[in-house]
């Protein structure tokens, strides 16, 4: 075994603890059971704990059709008394055809407090003589109840599990294809979640603390984070429902977020790779940010006062690199150009007291380029403005209030088919 991840294969574990070579600490053995039925009353307990420095073991206990009941303990944890890091064992159960939830909720599996341990696992299966939905692939749980653990967990397998149960753990899943989860419970502490495959969860999923992500993540549901949350993306995440971000969302420099559905912000968030909604994006008294690319299908709509949409990416051709359906600055929200191109397919709005406006503390070309295939109107005090050396251009059909400084050295001014509206 590893000497301070759990390891083997956690839906049928056969290894036995390991310790720190120059320690001399010690590690869990190894339990196998093999019954009819199983019943483990509170206070009782099966256990292969391992002890400073030294992983815990493992326990399998396969029962024939039978049911699993009671309120006792599976412990294959590691007492925490070392600074050197011990590994938590594996948990399985096989065949069952009922198993009680405390006998689920009292499985113990924490590695040391010290440091590089992982969490282990627990692994539950039925026995499925008859098929029942959602039960015949089996339940994985890794937790780590009074602290956080220190390292990954490492978990190889490819294919559908039924339930992941994450809490206070780091999981590194290596996997040769396509993981599905059909349904998660994501516990009330910090997670730390990285694939190298394909991992889709069909369900929502609902952040309870920090969830950092690697790899590639569908979500065939809805992300909601809530406020004081945050969800972490290091590669790319995929919601096929919507997705709700009022705690912190973090996209890393690779990070690449879809959302097929709509996608409302209210608290300040920033894109560093990509930004990709096929409904309609609603921003609220916040600062989104995009630094490269921008698609939006349907409306983007900046709908309170303090909201502000910063696009910040070069400046080159016209095309799908920024590009939204239609465009509604209003109730004072400001949209701000950084270097980019910005193309509406159909139509753009900017209410009164709302503008659009350049990055005056960028380097970059202080320039607000706009392509609207409908009409742009600006109403009543609503702006289009760069108050430095600066060109607007505005290509179209419909009608606009706007107003514009006297052209820079190296700027113009462009309107075609446009009416001022009196």
């Amino acid at each position: 075994m590893l000497l301070f991840d759990s390891d083997g294969d956690f839906r049928d574990p056969d290894e036995l603890g390991s310790y720190a070579a120059n320690v001399g600490h010690y590690a869990g053995g190894r339990i196998r059971i093999s019954a009819s039925w199983l019943r483990l009353d509170t206070d009782a307990r099966i256990s292969a704990r391992g002890r400073d420095g030294g992983s815990g073991g493992t326990v399998s206990l396969n029962v024939d059709g039978g049911e699993v009941s009671g309120a006792g303990v599976i412990d294959v944890s590691v007492r925490h008394s070392s600074s050197y890091g011990g590994g938590g064992g594996r948990v399985a159960v096989l065949g069952y055809s009922v198993i009680d939830p405390d006998i689920v909720k009292n499985v113990r599996m924490e590695g040391d407090s010290g440091d590089r341990a992982g969490a282990g696992t627990f692994f539950h299966k039925a026995s499925c003589v008859e098929a029942k939905p959602g039960q015949c692939n089996g339940h994985l749980v890794i937790r780590s109840p009074d602290f956080r653990a220190s390292y990954d967990t490492p978990i190889s397998y490819s294919g559908t599990m039924d339930t992941v149960e994450l809490s206070r753990v780091q999981v590194k899943w290596s996997a040769s294809s396509t993981l599905t989860i059909s349904a998660h419970k994501i516990q009330d502490s910090n997670v730390q979640f990285t694939s190298t495959a394909m991992t889709i969860f069909k369900m929502d999923l609902k952040v309870l603390d920090i969830f950092i992500l690697g790899g590639q993540l569908v979500v065939e549901g809805n992300v909601e984070v809530p406020s004081s949350k945050s969800l972490q993306v290091q590669s790319s995440l995929h919601v096929k429902g919507n997705l709700d971000v009022a705690g912190s969302l973090i996209s890393d420099s690779s990070g690449v977020v879809r959302v097929d559905g709509d996608a409302t912000f209210t608290s300040t968030t920033t894109f560093n790779r990509k930004l990709e909604v096929k409904g309609s994006l609603f921003l609220d008294n916040v600062k989104l940010t995009v630094n490269k690319e921008f698609k939006v299908d349907q409306l983007v709509r900046l709908r309170q006062s303090s909201a502000n949409l910063q696009l910040n990416m070069d400046m080159s051709s016209f095309g799908d690199g920024c590009r939204v359906g239609e465009l509604d600055v209003e109730a004072g929200a400001i949209l701000t150009f950084a270097g980019v191109h910005l193309t509406v397919d159909r139509n753009a709005t900017v209410a009164a007291n709302s503008k659009i406006t350049h990055d005056r503390t960028s380097n970059k070309q202080h320039t607000i380029d706009l392509k609207v295939g409908g009409g742009l109107w600006v109403k009543g005090s609503g702006q289009i403005n760069v108050d430095e050396k600066s060109s607007y251009r505005h290509e179209g059909r419909g009608m606009s209030r706007a107003s514009h400084g006297g052209k820079g050295s190296d700027g113009y001014a462009t309107c075609e088919c446009v009416r001022f509206a009196g």
